[in-house]
């Protein structure tokens, strides 16, 4: 599964680097604005927070998995149409093209990782930790995608880029509907006591999963009204660029570590609370070894991913590659505490995350643009880890020694500072070794992760995979 993920992440950035290439920095601000208006309505109304809730269901119950699933699919099937208008209807108010805001609706209704219909379809097999066919659809929709918008290159547009993911889904969706679906959904498994239930124990995280989708999608509004259009393309490359990392890798560790973390959380509580330090140590380490080494070769990575049109952005992409301490930690934080049961902890980090993207972005968005919008969600997603990290030590009932904290403040400065002073002085493809060898050094001679550790974590993923 985490090799999945690295290959998913790498068929994004093939399908990025021909679409930001192709489309001007003005196209790319409106296909990214576009498409975070759909994500953000059917994230609110059609997701509802519900996966992680169906999920311990069907642990729990595992004899109810038809009606849990099936209650699970009509919700989403019932919401997704009057969503899909919503979005449209707001895009109209806005200005924007309201046939690209529902051809996005459409394609995250078919695509794997929208986390929506194929992903209820699957929940069965992801419960035994089955994730083959789940990981094949998942590679399938990417490789199709970058496929096709190599082939349509010449003629790429805004709506043919949205499109193309549509027609990129379809074989997923039909592959995950004869090998998930036509054994989990049955009309006559479908209730409304279970979709009553479903919808009241999602209650608790519904309200996070709304303040988390408002910053998440939020500051490319707020880019774009106070800064403009070209801002709003160089902020959502910056975030494209990112956003497989982010959205794949911290998740995948997570969900994979969480249901082992649940387990021994009843059967045995002291190595839950060490299984769950050890799976956080492991997560900062990873972000930090990524973000210092990306950061370095930003403009290869623009060169890459986008053959040079966003030359003169290095700062903006390499401060974006710094979001990733911060989000993994979060991600992995906020999996964790709904596995342990400790969901509407999360809402009170949700609120400050939200309260500093909205001052951070109106405060610094119009005097430095995108940049502006890259250092408020650092600031943002920073300020809600330590209120998540507060309350992930009232769950597990054990707090990160100071020694460790210090210790991770002082690896992320001495990274830090190696990712912007090393490419003065050698060339960006040898700092990134380097960075990638001295931020592994650090991390050992602090004793913040060992090999031990690494192999530990590394053998609990293989065995989920």
């Amino acid at each position: 599964m985490f090799l999945v993920s690295i290959g998913s992440s790498l068929l994004a950035f093939l399908s990025q680097r021909i679409i930001l290439s192709t489309l001007t920095k003005e196209e790319n601000g409106s296909l990214f604005v576009e498409r975070r208006l759909g994500e953000l309505v059917l994230i609110i109304l059609v997701d509802f927070g519900m996966n992680a809730v169906a999920m311990r269901r069907i642990n729990v119950e595992p004899h109810r998995q038809k009606e849990i699933v099936s209650s699970l699919l009509a919700y989403r099937f019932l919401l997704f149409v009057p969503s899909a208008l919503l979005a449209a209807g707001i895009g109209w108010t806005i200005g924007y093209e309201v046939h690209n805001v529902v051809f996005w609706c459409i394609a995250m209704f078919l695509m794997s990782r929208s986390g929506l219909i194929r992903y209820a379809m699957e929940l069965p097999d992801r419960a035994q930790h089955r994730f083959v066919v789940p990981s094949l659809v998942t590679l399938l929709d990417g490789t199709l995608y970058a496929a096709l918008v190599y082939s349509y290159r010449h003629e790429l547009t805004v709506s043919t880029a949205i499109v193309l993911m549509i027609f990129a889904a379809i074989p997923g969706f039909v592959i995950s509907t004869i090998t998930g679906g036509r054994r989990s959904f049955f009309m006559k498994y479908v209730t409304w006591s279970e979709i009553q239930a479903l919808v009241k124990a999602s209650l608790p995280v519904v309200a996070s999963v709304i303040l988390l989708s408002i910053h998440d999608k939020i500051d490319a509004f707020f880019v774009e009204g106070l800064a403009g259009k070209l801002q709003a393309g160089v902020f959502g490359a910056a975030y494209g660029t990112l956003a497989p990392l982010t959205q794949s890798i911290p998740l995948t560790m997570a969900l994979t570590l969480a249901p082992a973390i649940a387990r021994a959380s009843v059967e045995n509580i002291a190595n839950c609370r060490q299984l769950a330090i050890d799976g956080l140590r492991f997560t900062f380490s990873l972000s930090i070894v990524i973000s210092s080494s990306l950061a370095i070769v930003s403009g290869v990575i623009i060169d890459v991913i986008s053959g040079g049109v966003y030359r003169g952005h290095e700062l903006e992409f390499a401060s974006m590659m710094w979001v990733c301490v911060p989000v993994f930690i979060q991600v992995y934080l906020y999996e964790v505490q709904i596995a342990l049961g400790a969901q509407r902890s999360i809402v009170r980090s949700n609120l400050v995350l939200l309260a500093v993207t909205i001052v951070g972005c109106v405060t610094l968005i119009p005097t430095f643009g995108a940049q502006g919008a890259i250092v408020s969600k650092i600031l943002s997603v920073a300020s809600a880890s330590v209120v998540i990290l507060r309350a992930f030590h009232l769950t597990v009932g054990q707090a990160v020694s100071l020694k460790l904290a210090v210790n991770a403040v002082f690896v992320l400065a001495a990274t830090l500072g190696m990712s912007f002073v090393l490419p003065y002085f050698v060339s960006p493809v040898v700092a990134a070794p380097i960075a990638v060898v001295g931020s592994i050094t650090l991390l050992m001679l602090t004793r913040f992760v060992t090999m031990a550790d690494i192999a530990s974590i590394v053998s609990l993923l293989r065995n989920r995979a």
